[in-house]
């Protein structure tokens, strides 16, 4: 495997935790949520922030198609 490919996949990984963590940290600062349920909202907003781009994108070149 090459070693950039590695890096990348391992850059997003730690991307994807800070941005979960982060996401769970906001909402038990609120004080509604439980740990559990922080960590299962701050990995679907981890999630959602990853891939969000990446579908706005497909989804913006479907319309672009020209018949």
């Amino acid at each position: 495997m090459n070693g950039d490919r590695v890096r990348t996949a391992i850059s997003f990984v730690l991307a994807l935790v800070l941005i979960a963590v982060f996401g769970a940290g906001v909402l038990l600062l609120t004080g509604r949520y439980a740990y559990e349920e922080a960590l299962l909202v701050g990995f679907g907003v981890a999630i959602v922030g990853a891939f969000g781009p990446i579908v706005a994108a497909w989804i913006q070149k479907l319309f672009r198609r020209k018949p």
